[in-house]
């Protein structure tokens, strides 16, 4: 079984090399790329209203301390080092040395597809750092003493990305599976997860106050646009798309995106979004459409679905335009766009993720090696059921949606070959080769 290595090197040096790399890593691309999502969450930390559209506490606590490009700043670095720092600490629980566990974090996140997004101000980036800290805790002697900090961790998701709150029966399920089967293990985490989002939602409901946009009503727009299209009948609510014309909706109209009926020009041929009895009236709708046109909505999901899974915007480039926020270094920051721009496209793709995550799950549960590390089944479990969770309900095809998916992919995917590599060398004939140890 695999042992954390005894090392000399102390735990205050690991914290702060892998500080000084992270801060490194991200320096190029400082405040953080921002994409409109990004700029409109720092509007309402500058004092414009909130609203739940981008994971409202965020932008509510960057008003309480002061937003500032500076405060941006510090927030990507370190956000950047949460997530080296994860997996620094789940390379030593799987034993590597510390200087080996640097070497292969930072190598981790120069991989193209994990630098995509690492250094973005982003709630998926921000939900991958939860993710692999989570991962991070269950992997060391310290995953007992921990379950409380994971589940309070993992509560915090759906209050950045609401749709993680379908996810919550498969952590628990995974703490049960890590916990030996021990129900009362995964009661109490069931128990503390559940008390700490309980909490978070009344902080936002109670304190932070955002007014309610109903983001949701996107799924609902580009459903029945795409339906309405296919079987040539206008579906969509006069209150939600007052131009009421379908020639005028399919002239608009893309398969895979919202963006071109509802961010477009000019603003009379826009589908809008809706509250209150509207919104209701629309949801009405969308259930209806998919009952009676099952085929139309299955051909409207496959086309944005395929864009997503080809790996469509792999990156943000930078800071989008505005008068607030600009990068710091666009030099610097160009020069990295054109080191992920030169990468082959399907490295990038998450027909990758989504498949190699698949195979590498019957490897693990073929050799049996979730015995020894149940977390690394666990976490790509995790991983499959967000990507086909996000399906479904993504509007526009960008490669940052399931970027948690990504980054276990490929942490999990090193750790195994590892693992494969050590197996290999174990097997090898003793006349052939060195005593194996466990240890890097």
């Amino acid at each position: 079984m695999t042992t954390q290595r005894q090392d000399r090197f102390p735990p205050w040096a690991l914290t702060l090399c892998t500080f000084v790399g992270s801060a490194l890593v991200a320096l190029p691309s400082l405040p953080g790329r921002m994409n409109a999502d990004a700029l409109d969450m720092y509007g309402q930390g500058l004092g414009t209203p909130l609203h739940d559209w981008h994971a409202p506490i965020v932008p509510w606590l960057w008003r309480l301390i002061g937003a500032s490009p500076a405060l941006i700043a510090v927030q990507t670095t370190l956000i950047v080092f949460a997530i080296v720092y994860a997996v620094v600490l789940t390379c030593r629980a799987n034993g590597l040395s510390s200087s080996r566990a640097l070497v292969a974090a930072f190598g981790f996140a120069l991989l193209p597809p994990v630098l995509n997004h690492l250094v973005a101000v982003s709630k998926d980036t921000w939900v991958a750092a939860i993710f692999v800290a989570v991962l991070a805790m269950s992997s060391g002697p310290w995953r007992a003493r921990l379950i409380d900090v994971r589940a309070a961790l993992v509560a915090l998701a759906p209050s950045i990305r609401p749709e993680t709150v379908l996810l919550m029966p498969v952590f628990i399920w995974g703490e049960y599976v890590l916990a030996g089967r021990k129900r009362l293990d995964a009661i109490r985490y069931a128990g503390v997860l559940l008390m700490v989002a309980a909490a978070v939602g009344l902080l936002v409901a109670k304190v932070v106050k955002p007014e309610a946009r109903h983001a949701e009503g996107g799924i609902f727009l580009f459903d029945l646009a795409g339906i309405s299209i296919r079987t040539n009948q206008l579906l969509l609510t006069p209150a939600s798309f007052p131009a009421n014309d379908l020639a005028v909706l399919r002239r608009h109209y893309w398969p895979d995106s919202l963006s071109p009926i509802a961010w477009s020009e000019p603003p009379s041929e826009m589908v809008r979004f809706v509250v209150g009895d509207d919104l209701v009236q629309l949801r009405r709708r969308w259930v209806g459409a998919i009952i009676a046109h099952p085929l139309a909505y299955i051909d409207t999901r496959a086309g944005i679905v395929l864009s997503y899974l080809n790996g469509h915007w792999r990156f943000h480039p930078g800071v989008d335009l505005n008068a607030h926020i600009h990068l710091f270094w666009p030099g610097p920051n160009e020069m990295i766009n054109a080191y992920l721009e030169a990468v082959p496209r399907w490295l990038s793709s998450h027909w990758l993720i989504l498949f190699g995550s698949l195979i590498l799950l019957a490897i693990i549960v073929r050799l049996k090696l979730q015995l020894r590390r149940p977390e690394w089944m666990v976490y790509l479990v995790l991983g499959i059921t967000y990507q086909l969770v996000l399906l479904p309900l993504i509007v526009v095809p960008d490669y940052r949606f399931g970027y948690a998916s990504v980054v276990l992919f490929f942490l999990i995917l090193g750790l195994t070959l590892r693992e494969l590599a050590w197996l290999g060398r174990a097997q090898t004939p003793c006349l052939l080769r060195k005593p194996a140890s466990r240890s890097d």
